[in-house]
């Protein structure tokens, strides 16, 4: 199953470029991605979201494994808290 959905992503990521191409006024404009920074941009965001998102796993981990917190006490341990 896992392989047919990266097969499913991969088929209409291709057709969604080739679509795209094709259009007079198209959804995303591919060439911005050949401008080397739109591109750098892109990449420090996605490294950004990925750091994010690791810090957030090891944190819930840490207070799991180390404080004996249950899950559902560790996720509420990240939800924003708001100022009184």
């Amino acid at each position: 199953m896992p392989v047919a959905s990266v097969v499913v992503g991969l088929v209409v990521g291709v057709v969604f470029v080739h679509r795209q191409r094709a259009l007079t006024s198209p959804l995303l404009d591919l060439r911005l991605f050949a401008s080397r920074t739109f591109s750098s941009a892109l990449s420090i965001m996605l490294l950004g979201g990925v750091v994010m998102a690791g810090i957030s796993l090891l944190f819930t981990m840490y207070v799991q494994m180390v404080h004996g917190l249950s899950p559902l006490d560790a996720g509420l341990w990240l939800y924003p808290r708001t100022s009184r």
